[in-house]
């Protein structure tokens, strides 16, 4: 995967997201668990997603368990202090931007091109 593309993917997804309807956050147990917990609300997440960078990379795309020909993507962000795991859809079916995961990472996120440029 080269910069390029990671930036492509971002800038579609963000195209949608920046819409008042244009995005989701998949209601899913964990996501509104992490998000309580980090005392944020939905709008905040919608920023913090709107704020990716290339360097928050962390993998994909690959392609979605759960539905054939749509694929994920991996990116990790502070939150409080707090390592987030963000799990982004390339499927923007019905002009949405869709966020599968936004939860408190569970391992470390490894992000190939934080490294390269020095940053941590």
């Amino acid at each position: 995967m080269d910069k390029t593309q990671i930036a492509d993917f971002l800038k579609t997804f963000k195209s949608f997201a920046v819409r008042p309807s244009g995005w989701t956050l998949v209601r899913r147990q964990k996501n509104l668990e992490s998000i309580m917990e980090l005392g944020i609300t939905i709008p905040q997440v919608k920023a913090a997603i709107l704020g990716l960078k290339v360097t928050d990379y962390c993998s994909g795309p690959t392609e979605d368990h759960d539905r054939k020909g749509i694929h994920v993507w991996v990116f990790g962000s502070k939150v409080n202090d707090d390592e987030i795991y963000i799990k982004l859809s390339d499927d923007f079916r019905g002009e949405q931007a869709k966020c599968l995961s936004f939860h408190k990472a569970e391992f470390p996120l490894r992000k190939p091109f934080k490294e390269s440029e020095g940053g941590k």
